[in-house]
């Protein structure tokens, strides 16, 4: 566990760290190995990361990173905590005792698990897994590619909370929509840009109303080469963002229009 996840963003965006590949190789159970004059290596490993730091640290540290494509951004699944209300006297005492002991005895019986078995409607489970795993643009892609892998670790993780040597469909349920609540966390966090500056522009845009191919032209005073501004209407179309179409009024010219 680390309070400030940002200091393990700070190191990593130093030059020749090398950080962030133990973190992949540990999230994918591989050997940890780290090669210096006294080479130490670790095998059989379960690594497991809880941290916490401000939206604008994440943003800022993630900018234009490496690493929000090599696929250490989405071997973590993001959470946005956000303050309930004020207590100026603090909260009230909780008791946790019977959670505690509830969480233990789901523990005691999971070591006993040697294997998980996967109970699920193949044709359900597909269709879920076809939304998971559909192709998303930008940096909240870059993010949440892992998606239907994050899924099928909670799902595994509430049938052995609930004692189960088998994951079901209300476990796979309730793992959908923590998930759900993760991916909108991200995109709060992250925005939703698509990693195209032009078409991030021309999306924001088409926000408010529909425009023609002149107005878009227009967003960037006509100073953008023709075959800039197709680059980025093609990547706003690719990822279903926007749609070329003629509007059914009376001399109504083809327009773009934000659809996602």
């Amino acid at each position: 566990m680390t309070n400030e996840f940002s200091s393990v963003l700070t190191v990593m965006s130093r030059q020749g760290n090398i950080l962030s590949g133990h973190l992949r190789n540990g999230w994918d159970g591989k050997k940890l190995e780290n090669m210096t004059v006294k080479p130490d290596e670790v095998d059989g490993h379960h690594l497991s990361i809880i941290g916490h730091a401000v939206i604008d640290q994440v943003k800022l540290l993630l900018d234009g990173n490496i690493d929000l494509v090599n696929g250490f951004a989405n071997r973590f699944v993001w959470a946005l905590a956000k303050k309930a209300r004020d207590l100026e006297l603090g909260g009230k005492d909780v008791r946790l005792t019977d959670f505690a002991q509830q969480i233990c005895d789901a523990q005691f019986a999971a070591t006993k698990v040697k294997e998980i078995g996967f109970e699920i409607e193949r044709s359900w489970w597909k269709e879920q897994y076809m939304v998971l795993n559909k192709e998303r643009p930008g940096v909240i892609g870059a993010v949440t590619s892992r998606a239907p892998a994050h899924v099928r670790r909670f799902a595994a993780i509430y049938a052995l909370l609930h004692k189960e040597k088998t994951v079901q469909k209300e476990h796979v349920e309730a793992a959908l929509e923590l998930w759900r609540y993760c991916n909108d966390s991200a995109e709060y966090i992250l925005g939703k840009s698509t990693g195209n500056e032009m078409a991030d522009k021309i999306a924001a845009a088409l926000e408010s109303r529909d425009l023609t191919r002149s107005e878009v032209s227009s967003l960037f005073d006509r100073n953008k080469k023709r075959e800039a501004i197709n680059a980025a209407l093609l990547v706003l179309e690719q990822w279903e963002i926007a749609e070329w179409y003629r509007p059914g009024t009376r001399g109504g010219g083809s327009k773009w229009r934000r659809i996602g």
